[in-house]
């Protein structure tokens, strides 16, 4: 089933959210099945643009990584990120309230509530950082 996930784009001046296609599983019914299956998605993803040693960044890349202010090459070493690691930290991140979850601009709370994701449905996950200072 394909959604729409809402994204940061560092392309726009004002540096605005833009909305990305990308295809869930339609066996998702509860918040925390979505979240562990866009976790392997990225992770899977991610292994995968690694493994090749002559990936070479694109233009959009560039551009994106330069109004950042920094241009990195790391998609060039060997990098394989855990599933399982990656799974339980979006988890607890959920848990302890530092990931945020939206269906059509409603939160979603509650990560065992039985959710009902319809085709073109936008999802936007929102990471919560600290300005300053420490947590504890």
């Amino acid at each position: 089933m394909q959604v729409y996930i809402n994204k940061k784009s560092f392309r726009k001046k004002r540096h605005g959210l833009t909305q990305f296609p990308y295809e869930i599983n339609d066996h998702d019914h509860t918040l925390k099945d979505l979240l562990l299956d866009v976790v392997e998605r990225e992770v899977k993803q991610y292994n995968d643009k690694g493994s090749d040693p002559f990936i070479l960044l694109s233009e959009e890349e560039i551009e994106e990584m330069t109004d950042q202010g920094k241009v990195v090459f790391d998609n060039l070493t060997e990098h394989h990120a855990d599933l399982l690691k990656a799974q339980e930290t979006v988890l607890e991140n959920y848990q302890d309230g530092m990931i945020k979850v939206l269906l059509n601009d409603r939160e979603i709370q509650d990560p065992d509530e039985e959710i009902e994701i319809k085709e073109g449905d936008v999802l936007t996950f929102i990471r919560l950082t600290f300005l300053a200072g420490r947590m504890w």
